[in-house]
């Protein structure tokens, strides 16, 4: 859930980027990812990817938003 700005200063290997406003259009890959384990979902300060869980659980995703962001 973080912008390309953020996404472009580093990420976690095999870390997909999904903008907290594209999440229907990628309902699909997000249920295959999540049927390993919850997501772990991140943003810079965690504001936006909290914001994400609700949505996420809406879509049938489980989801998790570290305390502070990547800023943690």
């Amino acid at each position: 859930m973080r912008t390309p700005g953020e996404y472009a200063g580093g990420l976690v290997p095999g870390a997909h980027d999904v903008p907290l406003d594209r999440l229907d259009e990628a309902a699909g890959v997000l249920r295959a990812l999540a049927a390993r384990g919850p997501l772990l979902i991140v943003c810079a300060s965690g504001a936006r990817s909290a914001k994400g869980c609700d949505p996420l659980a809406a879509l049938g995703v489980e989801a998790v938003s570290p305390e502070g962001g990547t800023g943690a």
